[in-house]
C-alpha cells in the first residue's frame, strides 16, 4: 500500500509460533533444547559408574533402577553441543541448563531470555530484532483471536437464552460456554507472554507500552452488537483491543496515507452497495409489474368503471411498477458510469466480490534469506572487529 517494505514487514508479517519461527530463521544459531523425557533422569550417573567399574576391572552392567533413555532424551543431550558450535558465546549459559526438565519448562536461550544490556556483548542484537518482529506478530495474532473468542462467547450466551430450556439443555450449553471461556484465558496468557518478551527486547519500553498495552480482565468485555442497547450503553466505551494493531509503526505521513486510502476504499464500497441496491429494487419492481396481486385489487366501483370503459383493471398498478423499475434502472446505470469514471473496481463475471477484494489486499512476503544474510554479515563484522 505504501511501498515501504520494512513497514509492510512490521504490519503484515504472519507468525504462528514465535519460538519455532525464530529457530527456523536463524537455523543452527539457536537450536532449541526441545523434546520430551520418559525417564526421570538422564543416564549421567551411569557414565560415572562405568568409568569407576572399568578402573576396578569390573564389567559394567545395565542400571537396575533406571529405564533406558528414549530417542528424545538422546537428542536433548546432544543438542546443547550443536547450540554451542553455533553460538559459542553462550557456552557458559548452555552448560548450566538442566536437560531433565520438562519440555515446557526449558529455557531456549533466545535473545528475550537475556536483558537488553547483554545483547550487544553476546552478539544477539540482530537476532533480537528478528525475535521482536516475531513476538510483535504473535501479539497481533493473539489479540485478533481473543476478539473472535469474545464474540463467540456472546453468540453462545444469546443462543443459550433463546433456545436452552430445562436443566439438561442449560447444563450442555454451559459446557460449551466454559470451553470458550477457557480458550479466552489461553489467549490472554499468550498475549501477556508476548508483552513480557517485547518489553525485554525493546530499547524503549515506553514505546512498547504505548503500542502494546497491558491486558487486564476488564479489557476482555464488550457491548453485544447483536442485541438492543440499553440506557447509558453509549457512555461505556469498548476497550483498546477492538481497535488494536491498525496504525502501529507508522509516522504521521504514513498514517495520513493510510487514512486517505481507507476513505477511498469506503467510498468504493458505498458505490458498490448503491449499484447492487438499485439493481435489486429494479428487478423487484419489474417482477411486481408482471404479476397481478390480489392485495391491490380495485374496489367494486373502480372495477365497474374499468369494465365499462374497456380498460385493464390493473393497468394503473402496472404503470406505477414499471415507472419505479425504470427509475431504479436509470439510477443503476448512472452510478455505474460515475463509478467507472473514477476507476472503481467491479467484480468480473467469473469472480465474486469477496475474491476481488482479497486480490486488492496488500500481500507481504518476508525474504528470510536476506534476514539470515544480514545476520551472517553482522557476525562476520563482529568477528573482524575483535
Amino acid at each position: 500500500m505504501f511501498g515501504n517494505t520494512s513497514l509492510k514487514k512490521k504490519r503484515n508479517i504472519k507468525k504462528h509460533s514465535a519460538h519455532h519461527d525464530f529457530l527456523d530463521v536463524i537455523g543452527e544459531q539457536s537450536t532449541s533444547l526441545s523434546g520430551s523425557s520418559k525417564c526421570a533422569k538422564v543416564d549421567v550417573t551411569k557414565q560415572e559408574a562405568d568409568s569407576n567399574e572399568a578402573n576396578d576391572g569390573i564389567q559394567a552392567g545395565p542400571p537396575q533402577a533406571q529405564c533406558a533413555p528414549d530417542k528424545d532424551v538422546l537428542k536433548r543431550v546432544h543438542k546443547p553441543q550443536t547450540q554451542i558450535r553455533a553460538l559459542p558465546q553462550l557456552e557458559d549459559f548452555i552448560t548450566t541448563l538442566d536437560v531433565a526438565l520438562p519440555a515446557k519448562a526449558e529455557v531456549l536461550l533466545l535473545p528475550s531470555d537475556f536483558t537488553a544490556d547483554k545483547h550487544q556483548t553476546l552478539g544477539l542484537t540482530l537476532l533480537a530484532k528478528v525475535e521482536y518482529q516475531l513476538w510483535e506478530g504473535e501479539a497481533n495474532d493473539t489479540v485478533s483471536s481473543l476478539c473472535s473468542t469474545i464474540l463467540h462467547g456472546m453468540v453462545l450466551l444469546d443462543a443459550k437464552k433463546a433456545h436452552s430450556h430445562g436443566v439438561y439443555q442449560n447444563t450442555r450449553s454451559m459446557c460449551f460456554i466454559r470451553s470458550v471461556q477457557d480458550k479466552k484465558k489461553v489467549w490472554m496468557a499468550q498475549y501477556r507472554e508476548a508483552h513480557r518478551r517485547l518489553l525485554s527486547l525493546a530499547d524503549d519500553e515506553a514505546e512498547v507500552a504505548s503500542e502494546f498495552p497491558e491486558l487486564s480482565e476488564e479489557d476482555t468485555f464488550a457491548k453485544n452488537a447483536a442485541s438492543a442497547h440499553k440506557l447509558k450503553d453509549g457512555s461505556n466505551m469498548d476497550s483498546w483491543i477492538w481497535g488494536f494493531g491498525r496504525l502501529h509503526g507508522m509516522d504521521e505521513v504514513q498514517k495520513a496515507d493510510f487514512l486517505i486510502q481507507q476513505e477511498v476504499e469506503l467510498l468504493e464500497e458505498e458505490f458498490r452497495c448503491l449499484i447492487r441496491a438499485c439493481c435489486m429494487m429494479g428487478t423487484t419492481w419489474t417482477t411486481l409489474a408482471s404479476s397481478i396481486s390480489s392485495k391491490y385489487a380495485p374496489d367494486q366501483k373502480t372495477l365497474r368503471i374499468a369494465q365499462g370503459s374497456g380498460l385493464d383493471q390493473s393497468s394503473g398498478y402496472r404503470a406505477y411498477a414499471f415507472q419505479k423499475a425504470a427509475m431504479y434502472q436509470k439510477m443503476e446505470s448512472v452510478a455505474h458510469e460515475h463509478f467507472a469514471a473514477l476507476d472503481g473496481e467491479w467484480p468480473s463475471e467469473d469472480e465474486t466480490l469477496s475474491e476481488m477484494v482479497m486480490q486488492l489486499c496488500p500481500v507481504t512476503a518476508v525474504d528470510w534469506e536476506d534476514v539470515c544474510h544480514e545476520a551472517a554479515q553482522a557476525k562476520a563484522a563482529a568477528q573482524a572487529s575483535t
